[in-house]
């Protein structure tokens, strides 16, 4: 493999790795890139690119979405752990 190659391929790495962190911060985009000192537009153009060559894995969006659901029993009455 060329070293162009090689450089591409982990420029893909680090950008799948940032669009993965950018979506599970929770955080919008905006202020993603601003804390991580990283172009909108570049973030934004990995991401077309990586999903057009199918590297792209899935990540929630913005909000939470995508995000495995967690559960807590809540119960008014002192005592009370059946669900029924």
């Amino acid at each position: 493999m060329s070293s162009s190659g090689k450089g591409e391929t982990e420029k893909a790495r680090y950008w799948q790795r940032t669009i993965s962190e950018a979506a599970w911060s929770g955080m919008p985009t905006r202020a993603f890139c601003r804390q991580r000192r990283l172009r909108e537009s570049q973030l934004y153009w990995w991401q077309h690119k990586l999903r057009a060559s199918g590297q792209a894995r899935t990540t929630p969006k913005a909000g939470g979405q995508g995000r495995p659901a967690s559960f807590a029993l809540v119960s008014d009455e002192a005592g009370e752990t059946d669900a029924t």
